[in-house]
């Protein structure tokens, strides 16, 4: 057993070898090299670890940046990350799988599996947050009044912005919002809810910091979100001075 054991990994390794050795093969890992280090100093990434399997073989892997950035600590193919939203397939499917077996129903509150999961919203005639909520990402976005400390890009998607109730605005992709979040962590003045299904990039103050070292770029962008938003809070403010007056 031993020996057909170190035969199979022998011959494994030689077809390895085999593949990644070809011309073609080669040419397009280097290819793809090239691509992910321009990609990585486009987007600001600080790391990335990428692996090419053929059948049940990994050809080739390499770490790019630092999986350390502030003490420049190389990142290596064998360097962890954390898995973030990748999980996120993980759980569906479990849940899909208790709801098949019967133990569960997409359209259960989740406080009724989960009782300490008690969250409070602005509106009185609020639904209770069900499974299937947060299985589609329509629970509800950041709250007016709820501490902030993130500002989001919205990547996919619509939303919808709310004060007191009124609509005042709407978002579709690659805008952002609750950019006072890198400046204070003063509690938010509107509400945002989904209008469809949403994919949102959070950017605390740490990372926003280290994304306009990156692309300095960033931080005017902002910038002139901040004073666009400013000046319509601005026009709104008057227009509501005016009905005022008009209705003493």
């Amino acid at each position: 057993m031993l020996f057909s054991d170190r035969l199979v990994a022998a011959e494994a390794a030689t077809v390895k070898a085999a593949v990644s050795d070809h011309p073609e093969v080669a040419g397009n890992i280097k290819l793809l090299d090239a691509w992910i280090q321009s990609q990585m100093a486009y987007r600001g990434l600080p790391a990335m670890s990428v692996g090419v399997v053929y059948g049940q073989d990994l050809i080739w892997a390499k770490g790019f940046g630092f999986a350390d950035v502030e003490k420049k600590i190389p990142a290596t193919p064998a360097t962890i990350y954390r898995m973030a939203s990748v999980t996120k397939t993980f759980t569906a499917t479990a849940i899909m799988q208790l709801r098949d077996a019967g133990k569960l129903s997409l359209e259960d509150p989740v406080v009724k599996h989960l009782p300490w999961f008690k969250i409070k919203s602005p509106f009185a005639d609020a639904p209770a947050i069900t499974i299937r909520h947060l299985l589609t990402h329509t629970s509800g976005l950041p709250p007016e009044g709820e501490q902030g400390d993130v500002m989001y890009v919205l990547m996919e998607g619509e939303l919808e912005v709310q004060v007191h109730n009124k609509v005042v605005g709407a978002f579709g992709p690659v805008e952002v919002f609750g950019e006072m979040a890198v400046i204070d962590t003063q509690p938010r003045s509107a509400t945002v809810v989904a209008k469809t299904d949403c994919m949102l990039a959070p950017i605390n103050q740490k990372r926003f910091l280290f994304l306009i070292q990156q692309k300095p770029e960033f931080a005017i962008y902002i910038m002139k979100i901040l004073v666009e938003r400013i000046r319509w809070m601005d026009e709104m403010a008057k227009g509501l001075a005016t009905v005022a007056e008009s209705n003493p």
